[in-house]
Formats: C-alpha cells, structure tokens, sequence
C-alpha cells in the first residue's frame, strides 16, 4: 500500500500512518471534496458575508448534500 492511492485506500493508509502521532499532530483522513464544492459555489458571496459568515454556511450545506446526509 503506498500513499499515491486513491479513495478510501489512501484515507486507511493516512490513518494507520499517524496512529502513533499524538492526535494533535495528525492530519484528517477524510478529504474534504463536499467543503471544496461548497466554497466553490458560495465564491460569489465573500463581497456579501463576513469570513465567518461564509464558512459557517459552507460548513452548514455541506452537512446536507453528499453521501453521507443521505444515510
């Protein structure tokens, strides 16, 4: 298994690859594809919202939309 693999492959080989790190020092083995499509269509709204504004929305819908929020 090396850590040029795609999808869930990468995501276990991240994991077990930090499992000895403080959990501080670790980095999320999940991507962040929902939060990218997000930030990607709210673009048009950072003259509008403050940055704090803005992230909490994006955070928001992408709980909602996803492979996951169909669970």
């Amino acid at each position: 298994m090396t850590g040029s693999s795609t999808g869930p492959v990468t995501s276990l080989f991240r994991w077990f690859s930090q499992v000895e790190l403080p959990e501080a020092d670790r980095v999320p083995s999940r991507g962040s594809t929902r939060l990218d499509m997000a930030r990607v269509a709210f673009a048009p709204l950072q003259q509008t919202l403050s940055p704090e504004q803005l992230d909490r929305l994006t955070n928001a819908v992408a709980m909602v939309f996803g492979t996951e929020a169909m669970a």
